[in-house]
């Protein structure tokens, strides 16, 4: 089930590590991400059009992430 959120690796992880999953104070690095007039141009396109608009937003920044093994 992990693998459906997580990638085969880390599932495999999790799966070996259930206590991977619990609560732990951690230094972590994390990636946010402002797209410039995201609401002006959503409300121009509307909904369907915005979804797959940050779907293509994310197929060019998730490959990065995953190649530092984020």
């Amino acid at each position: 089930r992990f693998e459906q959120f997580f990638t085969p690796e880390l599932a495999g992880q999790l799966t070996l590590h259930p206590e991977l999953l619990q609560g732990q104070d951690a230094e972590i690095t994390m990636l946010f991400v402002d797209v410039q007039g995201f609401s002006r141009i959503s409300g121009r396109i509307g909904p369907r059009r915005t979804v797959e608009w940050v779907a293509d937003v994310m197929n060019v920044l998730s490959p990065c992430v995953l190649e530092h093994h984020g």
